[in-house]
């Protein structure tokens, strides 16, 4: 008896560590893929095109919004992103859970899209420890001045705001025990029965 793929969404404030969870995650599940957004924020020095993000002009981004290219889209810091519905149902026709990684608006805007689908859609929040450590966090990157963290702490508030509208969620206090729950939540789902 096969199961349905499902969809798997990740979201968290930034610094809180789900991109270093997710990349965990992705190399231990071979029958995990992500997806990848297309951004207008400029690439940074470690990513690269078409791995990372697929880094697009504001332009190129507004032509494929105005196409119905992507399922959701949302603006974070001034920027855009935005996740294409194909990318998504190509994995899935593939016999592959999906693994999205967006902010709390991605979330949203995904369920509605696949509302009237029977693709089961797992929703996960990544919460920091607390504020402070979320500030020790980005301070310790230092690729931000303190206006830019301020701001994001700010941000940050305001996506966890948001966590009561997920599933799960998993505090990544320490790094190998969040990533057990985030596996064990992962397996619970693939193998809950189908109401």
């Amino acid at each position: 008896m096969s199961r349905p793929n499902i969809i798997f969404i990740i979201s968290a404030p930034s610094g809180a560590g789900k991109t270093t969870l997710v990349n965990a995650l992705l190399q231990a599940d071979p029958r995990l893929h992500n997806t990848i957004t297309h951004t207008t924020r400029k690439k940074r020095p470690d990513e690269a095109n078409g791995v990372h993000y697929h880094f697009v002009s504001q332009e190129q981004f507004t032509t494929l919004k105005e196409q119905g290219f992507f399922v959701e889209t949302a603006e974070i810091y001034g920027e855009n992103y935005g996740t294409s519905k194909t990318a998504i149902e190509n994995i899935l026709a593939k016999n592959q859970d999906v693994l999205i990684n967006m902010d709390w608006q991605g979330a949203r805007n995904l369920r509605s899209a696949f509302a009237n689908d029977n693709t089961p859609i797992v929703s996960i929040f990544v919460l920091p420890p607390s504020i402070n450590e979320l500030r020790t966090r980005m301070l310790a990157r230092g690729d931000e001045n303190t206006h830019e963290i301020e701001a994001r702490l700010k941000a940050a508030e305001a996506e966890i705001a948001h966590a009561s509208e997920y599933d799960y969620h998993i505090t990544n206090d320490d790094f190998n025990a969040a990533l057990e729950d985030l596996t064990a939540i992962i397996r619970a789902a693939r193998t809950r029965t189908q109401h």
